[in-house]
C-alpha cells in the first residue's frame, strides 16, 4: 500500500505503518485524501501485486541507512533515534523501506486487500507536528476478507451514534463532538438508569424532564 501511495501521490512522505488488531494503518505525510481516492489507489495496490515483484532485505549500518533515507524526513528522524548497530531495510522494486521481517517472497503472495477508512493523526502524537492521513487497511484472504466486510456493515447498523440519533435519545454537536447531547428521551433513560430498581444510586441526576410519553 505504501508503495502504491507514493506512485499515485507525488511528495507523499512515509511515517509508520503498524500492524493492528483487525489489519494495519500507516500515517503519511500527504495531501487531502477521502474514501473516494480508494478504488484509485486499490488498482495501483492490484497491479503491485499481480507484478509479483520480490522483496529483498539487505543489512546496512546506521550511518548507510541516514544515506539513503536522506530525503526522507521522518524515516531520518526514526533511524537516528537508533542505537548504532546494523539495520535492514527491504526492497520492493522501486520501494525501500526499514521494516521487521520477515517478508513474503513477493507481491504476489498478497490475496486479498482493502482500505477501510481515512483518519487523521499527528506525527508521534504532538500537535502542533505535522498532520498526516492515517490509512487502515485489513488484509485476508478473499473468502476472509467478504465476511470481515460484512461484519463491518452490520455493526455500523448497530452504531449507537446512529441508534441513538434514529431514536431521539441525544446528538452530537462541534461544540463538544465526543460528548453526546441527551434530549428528553434519552434522559428519561438516564434517570432509569441512574435509580434502577428504584433505589438511588447516589449520584444527581442531570435533568428530570416533565412526564411525558416515549
Amino acid at each position: 500500500m505504501a508503495q502504491a501511495i507514493l506512485h499515485v501521490y507525488q511528495g507523499a512522505k512515509l511515517t509508520i505503518g503498524p500492524v493492528v488488531e483487525d489489519g494495519f494503518y500507516y500515517d503519511i505525510d500527504m495531501g487531502p485524501v477521502s474514501e473516494d481516492d480508494f478504488p484509485r489507489i486499490e488498482a495501483e495496490i492490484q497491479r503491485i501485486i499481480q507484478a509479483r515483484i520480490p522483496f529483498r532485505r539487505r543489512e546496512v549500518s546506521k550511518a548507510e541507512a541516514l544515506a539513503v533515507y536522506k530525503d526522507e524526513p521522518y524515516k531520518l528522524e526514526m533511524i537516528q533515534d537508533l542505537t548504532d548497530g546494523t539495520i535492514s531495510p527491504v526492497r520492493a522494486g522501486g520501494f525501500y523501506g526499514p521494516m521487521q521481517g520477515p517478508h513474503l517472497p513477493h507481491t504476489g503472495f498478497v490475496k486479498a486487500i482493502k482500505l477501510m477508512k481515512v483518519s487523521g493523526a499527528y506525527w508521534r502524537a504532538i500537535n502542533p507536528r505535522p498532520s498526516f492521513s492515517g490509512l487502515w487497511d485489513s488484509v485476508f484472504d478473499k473468502k476472509e476478507l467478504k465476511a470481515h466486510i460484512q461484519f463491518i456493515e452490520e455493526a455500523k447498523k448497530r452504531n449507537h451514534r446512529k441508534i441513538g440519533a434514529a431514536l431521539d435519545l441525544f446528538s452530537f454537536h462541534d461544540e463538544a463532538p465526543g460528548m453526546p447531547f441527551f434530549h428528553a428521551r434519552g434522559m428519561v433513560i438516564w434517570n432509569a438508569l441512574l435509580n434502577t430498581g428504584g433505589r438511588s444510586t447516589g449520584r444527581p441526576a442531570m435533568w428530570r424532564p416533565k412526564r411525558r410519553s416515549c
